[in-house]
């Protein structure tokens, strides 16, 4: 059995905090940008003080209907 190196879910929540620290916000995103939607929601979750967490990225994959991963995560 092999060894999981790195989480996907706690690469992004590293990615939505490093964006928000940069001063990423939700309410500056535009259509041009097509962001992921967990990025979109963890920046606006951040913004809310909200202290996000590894296990709510997996959460916000399943939010809309769907029960499987951001397609856009090639897993």
């Amino acid at each position: 059995m092999s060894e999981i190196l790195f989480n996907p879910d706690e690469i992004r929540l590293d990615i939505i905090k490093k964006a928000y620290k940069s001063g990423m916000r939700y309410g500056r995103i535009t259509p041009e940008m097509q962001i992921a939607p967990w990025l979109a929601i963890g920046l606006k979750r951040l913004e809310k003080n909200h202290n996000l967490t590894v296990s709510e990225i997996a959460e916000i994959d399943k939010m809309g209907g769907t029960d499987h991963p951001d397609p856009t995560l090639g897993i």
